[in-house]
């Protein structure tokens, strides 16, 4: 018998990931997001798949018929940047709030929410302000859930994090980078987190939070190196003081109305965050995949020239 699921922000980089290994199980799944191109996308990579253009902040009447008879809900949206405060707490709380009532009214078996490794961080800016606040309000409601805090992440429908910087380095002949570079990174390949959703959805709700943080301690500025090589770029990598480089991203920010990065994203990236590892592998039964074996498989994924809500 096949289950009832539905996945929010089925359009960013974990969503479209998951589609992508789950997309033809015999599932009933429903994909919404409300970026217009994503859904777009969806139903042209991911035929099969029921794809909705929805915002999760308009009245609930408007769209809480979907989940009827929904036994799983796969919370992925997420507000990561902004240049103003409100979309913060409309998408990582308000929203999240509104999902918990409707699951509470049909009942729903199993909330997958996806939380961040930021809440246990040493920053406090807006996102983690406001992850920390959604997540707290699915463990105090009384839906059944299982609460996952990734670390940063990569992988193919890379178009915010390690996969913009790529398409800088492809375009740009230099690369400018904050500080020095040498701020640890533990990053988590997509598909890693995918396989851990398919597990909690097998083993049901523990109403337990699990950090899901990479095993290697890898230097951001290697992370670019590394990427360099793999994809044979031809980029000077230019180290910049912090000051310089923020003040860089705020005027193209101002410049163009949206910015590739925050104030706040690039401090918590210079902020030397070194997180505890959980067995998280024995927990879920899947395997952890080394950044040089995961950016080899991203390579040669029939997915990997997607980096936008869109084709390239």
């Amino acid at each position: 018998m096949s289950r009832h699921i539905i996945i929010t922000g089925a359009g960013g980089l974990v969503g479209l990931n998951l589609l992508s290994i789950c997309h033809d199980l015999h599932e009933d799944i429903i994909a919404i997001d409300k970026n217009p191109k994503r859904i777009d996308l969806i139903k042209r990579i991911f035929p099969k798949v029921e794809a909705h253009l929805i915002d999760l902040n308009n009245d609930e009447a408007t769209w809480q018929k979907l989940f009827r008879g929904t036994d799983t809900i796969i919370q992925l949206h997420a507000q990561i940047q902004d240049l103003e405060e409100k979309p913060y707490w409309d998408n990582n709380v308000h929203s999240v709030e509104k999902v918990l009532n409707v699951a509470r009214q049909i009942n729903c078996k199993h909330l997958i929410h996806t939380s961040s490794s930021v809440v246990i961080s040493v920053s406090n800016d807006l996102y983690v302000k406001s992850k920390a606040a959604g997540e707290k309000l699915v463990v105090n409601s009384n839906t059944p859930y299982t609460v996952l805090r990734p670390a940063l992440m990569y992988g193919c429908f890379d178009y915010k994090h390690l996969g913009f910087l790529t398409s800088l380095m492809e375009k740009l002949p230099v690369l400018p980078f904050p500080g020095h570079g040498k701020y640890i990174r533990q990053p988590l390949y997509v598909m890693d987190l995918c396989k851990v959703i398919l597990s909690a959805m097998k083993k049901g709700p523990d109403k337990k939070i699990h950090n899901l943080i990479g095993k290697e301690q890898i230097y951001f500025l290697d992370l670019l190196r590394i990427i360099r090589k793999k994809r044979k770029i031809h980029c000077l990598l230019l180290p910049l003081p912090i000051w310089l480089f923020a003040f860089l991203v705020r005027t193209w920010g101002k410049l163009l109305g949206k910015a590739p990065f925050v104030k706040d994203q690039i401090l918590a990236l210079t902020a030397g965050d070194i997180f505890p590892i959980e067995d998280w592998e024995a927990g879920f039964g899947v395997k952890y995949t080394k950044f040089d074996t995961a950016f080899d498989e991203v390579l040669n994924s029939e997915y990997k020239n997607y980096r936008s809500g869109h084709d390239e």
